[in-house]
């Protein structure tokens, strides 16, 4: 990835805390570094095939006027996310946004905050063995496009298969879809909750029946365990319903603890075990 810089661009605004801050305002300097690839505009020389740093200035001078807020960090927070919504090329931003002379009682040249905000790359397992599963899934599907947060990229067929553990039920409806989100990964757990609650599942039975199962199986190549989320998921190389549609969508996607391919960890799955429905 290349980097474009834009360094102190002057914004008058209307952020902070005391009133007159809100009524006076002050000029307030940004720099951002948009990280995306510049290749293609480098070759061709063509500026559609990269990002207009005039526009991006413009897109910042123009939110930052219109969105005043209490907390630079809530500033910053917000335009972040915005100019990522919309310029689809950049990948990631690192913002400054330096507030000098900050009304705080002692003599201070300026206060900053600096944030780093990014796409991260997420894949999905989904299933449902209650009532009419496809149409459960497509809720879901539909649910997540609802999000400005979340970018759908990719979705596996549909594999019928049996229940995991030791529980007597109906067969499963399985897949896996990958995505693009600006949330962070308890922000998105959180959000996948919501679709599940909304899609009536009730979490009663330890791998029990459920209209809506959502799991984060990976989150970019990020390694982490708590009493509330673990990544990569903690039995995601045990389940053939899991690993044959995530290999059919992203075959070379390393996992993280392994370090090594899905496509590579799915060999030792016998592929007739699980069959595509064709919806």
């Amino acid at each position: 990835m290349d980097i474009i810089t834009i360094n102190d661009l002057s914004v008058y605004a209307f952020h902070g805390i005391l009133p007159e801050e809100n009524k006076l305002g002050q000029n307030f300097f940004i720099a951002a570094q948009l990280v995306l690839s510049t290749r293609e505009a480098g070759i061709k020389d063509d500026l559609s095939a990269t990002v207009n740093y005039a526009d991006v200035c413009h897109f910042i001078n123009d939110y930052t006027k219109s969105h005043t807020v209490k907390l630079i960090e809530t500033a910053a927070e917000q335009l972040a996310e915005q100019i990522l919504l919309k310029f689809p090329l950049i990948k990631k931003i690192i913002l400054s946004i330096r507030k000098p002379g900050a009304p705080i009682g002692l003599p201070l040249k300026e206060v900053a905050v600096t944030i780093s905000r990014s796409w991260h790359e997420v894949f999905i397992a989904f299933g449902s063995n209650i009532g009419d599963r496809a149409a459960y899934i497509d809720h879901a599907v539909k649910a997540l496009k609802l999000f400005p947060q979340i970018r759908l990229e990719t979705i596996s067929d549909l594999y019928e298969s049996t229940p995991y553990g030791n529980v007597q039920q109906a067969d499963f409806l399985n897949g896996v879809l990958g995505l693009q989100t600006l949330l962070s990964p308890y922000e998105l757990l959180d959000t996948l909750h919501k679709i599940e609650q909304a899609a009536g599942r009730k979490r009663t039975l330890h791998w029990g029946p459920r209209t809506l199962d959502l799991d984060i199986l990976l989150y970019d190549n990020i390694i982490m365990d708590d009493e509330n989320l673990t990544i990569p998921h903690k039995d995601m190389l045990n389940r053939d319903f899991v690993m044959i549609p995530l290999n059919q969508i992203a075959p070379y996607k390393i996992h993280p603890v392994s370090n090594k391919a899905i496509c590579e960890l799915c060999n030792t799955f016998p592929q007739d075990d699980l069959h595509i429905i064709k919806e």
